[in-house]
């Protein structure tokens, strides 16, 4: 609302509105101001009814592969969002890259594998090495979902917005874990303790820690404005 009031007054163009007659400067400063404020309270109270849910034992988020959603009525009819079950299929193929994993195969070799057997991936296409192995520290990845062990967690990513484009950008800030809601859901459980545990100690065997020795290390430059001379 502020921007397109210093537009207008860029190109010298007034605004007239059947309720309010002319807006000037002072009532488009106030309508800018109301609308911030009922926006941030409408995302702190979409916010609380997503943390209400979770807590409930419901999902939401967006799609998780291994389940589908499940349709409910209430007591009055109406359908219950955020219910998930089981897909049997696809839970099948997610112990298979537990099970893989544990043993020992890299996440580039499950995805061949998985795209030799014409499995289709998460999407819908082809598997890759990402979608498999993913991010540890952000639990984003099909060995690192907690989901699968029966623990459904919810508020790790903070979201911003551009100021300008006010659209959602792909740069989040991981919150700490105390600020994480989890929830213990056994009946979403699809892999058992011992096996998500043996991929997650896989994983930290597997971690190649950056040393000075190591060729990256070697490349690093030393100091701020140091410059590394090939």
């Amino acid at each position: 609302m502020a921007w397109l009031g210093k537009k207008l007054a860029y190109h010298r163009v007034q605004l007239h509105t059947v309720s309010e007659g002319h807006v000037d400067e002072i009532k488009f400063a106030v309508a800018g101001l109301l609308g911030s404020i009922f926006l941030k309270h409408l995302v702190d109270k979409t916010l609380r009814g997503m943390e209400a849910a979770v807590l409930a034992g419901r999902f939401a988020g967006g799609r998780a592969y291994g389940y589908k959603r499940m349709v409910r009525l209430d007591a009055s009819g109406e359908m219950q969002r955020g219910l998930l079950e089981i897909d049997e299929a696809q839970a099948g193929i997610v112990r298979r890259i537990f099970a893989w994993f544990a043993a020992g195969m890299s996440s580039i070799q499950i995805a061949t594998r998985l795209n030799e057997e014409g499995v289709p991936g998460p999407r819908g296409g082809q598997w890759n090495a990402s979608t498999i192995r993913g991010d540890p520290k952000k639990l984003v990845g099909i060995l690192n979902n907690p989901l699968y062990a029966g623990r459904l967690v919810w508020g790790r990513r903070q979201w911003r917005k551009n100021p300008d484009s006010e659209r959602r950008e792909r740069r989040y800030r991981l919150r700490d874990k105390s600020e994480w809601v989890q929830v213990a859901v056994p009946e979403l459980r699809i892999v058992d303790d011992g096996l998500f545990e043996a991929a997650r100690a896989e994983i930290e065997r597997r971690k190649r820690p950056v040393t000075a020795s190591s060729s990256v290390g070697s490349k690093r430059a030393k100091h701020m404005l140091s410059v590394s001379v090939a």
